[in-house]
C-alpha cells in the first residue's frame, strides 16, 4: 500500500534519487513534458508520448541498484535507538529465523526471543522511517505466502519489497529534475516496462496516431 509521501522540497532530491542532480538529455523515454496527477510523468519523443507510473518506475530503479549493491556485502542498515520485540502469529517468528540470512543482506537484524516473539534491532537504511510492526508483517505478508515453482528466489521478493517501500509514491509532486533524472535511471535498467511485481511501467501514445485522429497532415 502506498504511503503519503514525506517529501515535497526540491531539496530533497538527493536523498530521494540518491543521487546529486545532473542534467540529462533525451534518451529511451524522451523528454520530459510534465505530471498528470501527482503520480504519472508525462515525457515525448518525436514518435510517441509516454505515460510513466512514477512509483513502480522507481521501484524498479531501486530493485535494480540495491541489487547490485549487495553483491558487494549487505546493504546499509540503521540501528533502531530502542530495539523492539515483535509478537508474531503462529509460525511466523520460525519464518524469519529461516531467512536470517537474506534479512541480514537486505539490512534487516532480527533475533530470536522465545516462543511467538522476535526482537528488532535495524532495518535497512533506505525503511528507517517506516514504523517496524507494519514493516515486518508486510514483509512477511509479501514472501511468506506459498509461492508457486515459477517465483522469484525468496531474497529478490524481499528485495522488490524494500524497494516498493522506499519508492516515490503517488500522489507526491516532483520537480522537473527528479523526473529527469528518474526517467534517465529507468533507461539504464535491464528490464524497463515491468517492476519487480510484474506491473507494467509505461503506457505509450503514438503520435502518428493522435495526427491521424485529430486530421493533422503535418
Amino acid at each position: 500500500t502506498e504511503a503519503t509521501p514525506g517529501f515535497a522540497h526540491p531539496d530533497d532530491q538527493g536523498a530521494l534519487f540518491r543521487e546529486n542532480i545532473a542534467p540529462f538529455g533525451p534518451g529511451r523515454f524522451g523528454s520530459v513534458i510534465g505530471q498528470l496527477q501527482d503520480t504519472f510523468v508525462v515525457s515525448a519523443s518525436d514518435e510517441e508520448v509516454l505515460i510513466i507510473d512514477q512509483h513502480v518506475a522507481h521501484e524498479r530503479v531501486l530493485f535494480e541498484q540495491l541489487r547490485r549493491e549487495m553483491t558487494s556485502g549487505p546493504l546499509s542498515s540503521q540501528a533502531l535507538l530502542f530495539p523492539q520485540t515483535l509478537e508474531l502469529g503462529p509460525g511466523k517468528a520460525e519464518l524469519l529465523a529461516g531467512w536470517h540470512g537474506d534479512l541480514e543482506a537486505l539490512g534487516f537484524a532480527l533475533e530470536g526471543f522465545g516462543g511467538r516473539s522476535v526482537l528488532l534491532r535495524a532495518v535497512p537504511s533506505l525503511l528507517k522511517g517506516e514504523e517496524p510492526r507494519r514493516l515486518i508483517e508486510g514483509l512477511l505478508d509479501e514472501v511468506g505466502a506459498p509461492a508457486p515453482a515459477t517465483a522469484s528466489p525468496l531474497v529478490d521478493r524481499a528485495l522488490a519489497f524494500v524497494a516498493c517501500r522506499a519508492a516515490v509514491k503517488a500522489h507526491a509532486p516532483l520537480q522537473r529534475e527528479e523526473m529527469t533524472r528518474l526517467l534517465s535511471d529507468l533507461s539504464a535498467t535491464e528490464t524497463p516496462f515491468f517492476c519487480p511485481h510484474g506491473r507494467p511501467i509505461v503506457s505509450r501514445l503514438s503520435l502518428k496516431d493522435i495526427k491521424r485522429e485529430l486530421r493533422r497532415t503535418w
